[in-house]
Formats: C-alpha cells, sequence, structure tokens
C-alpha cells in the first residue's frame, strides 16, 4: 500500500525486537459489500476470501451447518466488478480453506485426507498428493515466490507445531520449520520469512520477530504481494484490522469499523496491494450476517 517498496535484504536484516502501534490516525477507505448472506436458520460462515491472480475476481468458501446437523461446502467465484457469483466446486467436498497462487490462478486446498491443486478458472484437478505427516491442522498456503511450491503445517500431540514444504515439480514433502505454537501462516518473500500466528520466522537464519499484538487463534496474518514490507493482520473475534511494517515495525489500524462486525474471518491484499478484501460475522437480534467486503485505502 506504500508507493515505494523495501528491498529484500533489507527486511531480513531486522531479526529482532517487537512492534509499536503508530500514533497516527487509521488509514481511511472505502468499504464495498461484495457478497451478503443474512441468516435466520442455518449458522453460516464465509471463509477464506483470495482474490483471482489477475484482480478481477474473489473466490471464497461457503459452509453451511443444516438443520441436521450436516454441513454444506461451496467454493465460489464472485466478480468484483459486476458482482455475479457462480458456484465452482462440485459436490459436498468438506472443503474449509482454499488459497489461489499469484500466477496461472491455481487453488490449493485439503480434502478426503488429501491436497488438491486445481484450475481455479473451470475447477479442473492437476495434481492431488498425499500429506507426509498426517493431521493436518491449517489449510495449505501457496509460496510467495512459485506457484509451484505450497506449505502446510501439521500438529502432533506433544503440542509442537511442524511446517512443511511441498515441491510439486518432485513431489517431496519436507520439514523446514518446528514451533512451539501454531496458528494460521503465510509464506513470505523469498520462502525464508514465514508469518505464524504472531512472530515472523526467518527460517534462514532461525531467529524472530514478535508482530507485537496479542493476536487470538481466529486472527489471520497476510504478505502484501506487490510490497513484502508489508503485512496484514486481522485478529479475528477481536474485529480489528492493522497493517504491520517490516521496515519500521509500526502497526498501523485500519479503519473497518463500518462493517459493524463482531468477527473478521479473513482479509488478504489484492495482488497489487492497492486494496483488501474482507469477510466478516455479525451477531444481532437473533439474526447473523455474514459478508465480504472491498476495502479501497483513501489515497
Amino acid at each position: 500500500m506504500k508507493s515505494s517498496k523495501v528491498l529484500f535484504l533489507g527486511i531480513v536484516a531486522l531479526v529482532s525486537g517487537g512492534a509499536f502501534i503508530s500514533c497516527t490516525p487509521p488509514i481511511e477507505g472505502e468499504l464495498t459489500p461484495l457478497v451478503k448472506f443474512q441468516d435466520y436458520v442455518y449458522e453460516v460462515l464465509l471463509v477464506s476470501p483470495c482474490w483471482s491472480s489477475d484482480g478481477l475476481n474473489v473466490y471464497f468458501t461457503s459452509i453451511w451447518d443444516s438443520l441436521e446437523f450436516t454441513r454444506t461446502y461451496r467454493v465460489w467465484c464472485v466478480d468484483v466488478k459486476t458482482e455475479a457469483m457462480e458456484q465452482i466446486s462440485t459436490g459436498n467436498i468438506s472443503i474449509v480453506g482454499i488459497d489461489i497462487s499469484k500466477e496461472d490462478n491455481l487453488c490449493v486446498t485439503y480434502w478426503g485426507e488429501l491436497f488438491h491443486v486445481l484450475d481455479a478458472h473451470t475447477w479442473t484437478e492437476l495434481v492431488s498428493l498425499e500429506p507426509q505427516a498426517s493431521g493436518v491442522s491449517y489449510s495449505p498456503r501457496f509460496s510467495y515466490e512459485s506457484d509451484r511450491v505450497f506449505y502446510y503445517m501439521y500438529e502432533i500431540p506433544s503440542g509442537s507445531t511442524y511446517l512443511r514444504k511441498v515441491n510439486l515439480k518432485d513431489s517431496t514433502d519436507e520439514v523446514i520449520l518446528t514451533v512451539k505454537q501454531g496458528g494460521y501462516c503465510d509464506p513470505g518473500p523469498g520462502d525464508t520469512l514465514f508469518a505464524i500466528h504472531d512472530t515472523i520466522y526467518n527460517v534462514k537464519s532461525n531467529k524472530r520477530i514478535p508482530i507485537g499484538i496479542d493476536l487470538p487463534s481466529t486472527g489471520t496474518v497476510n504478505w502484501n504481494p506487490a510490497d513484502p514490507s508489508e503485512l496484514l493482520i486481522s485478529t479475528g473475534v477481536k474485529h480489528e484490522l492493522y497493517i504491520f511494517d517490516l521496515e519500521t515495525r509500526e502497526l498501523t489500524e485500519l479503519n473497518v469499523k463500518a462493517t459493524n462486525s463482531n468477527t473478521i474471518l479473513d482479509a488478504k491484499f489484492s495482488p497489487d496491494g492497492k486494496r483488501i478484501v474482507l469477510a466478516t460475522k455479525s451477531i444481532g437480534d437473533a439474526v447473523c450476517y455474514e459478508k465480504i467486503w472491498i476495502f479501497d485505502p483513501v489515497k
């Protein structure tokens, strides 16, 4: 979202210390509802919003809990300009989270104890792989640098969490990092920096950068694809949105209070880093409101 870009070498030099919250006013912007759902009977979630590689569409997953206590999962594509929406997944497959690659519009997800890589345009499966580790805890995420590599995390009963790297070229699946506390993970610049929950890990130097915010388990993190010095942080049930600047270690709030949400389920930068898509949930008067929004910062 900044006009200037920061070199990767400048980022990896930041290996210790925490962040501070900016004293400047929150970043203002225009909030536009893209998808709206009002729920009286069923429990519904709209999760995992992702931009298409060209930034023209947003993909997301809907999860319905029906009266028979069975869940229905669907993946949708919505045109950002026209708001036209269509279901792209077929059948009822237990997809909770998806990720879209920076190039080629590939989708990676996990269901039926397998990873699946699909063409998001046609929902055609290209590759399916069995994880080398059981107990996949979080949805897979594409590499910041390549759509032929993705990462996933899994936990073991002792409490440790492992970050693993899958290379689609040779189907290798290897551990690259062990952390005590798991959480939402987003691979960052150079396949060297990884944001996991409230900490940024450098897998080459084995050093860490605390984000400096009390992030609940419902929080998410997302790197800016156009500016590797920026990390988008949603605080989940705290319903706040921040940008963490790796160069200054400053947290700046984005003013999204107009969503009137109880929870921000996820948020992601657009491919050009100029817009943000976020999914929210609001509860009031026995009615749940699930929405997906576009946030356009004021220049």
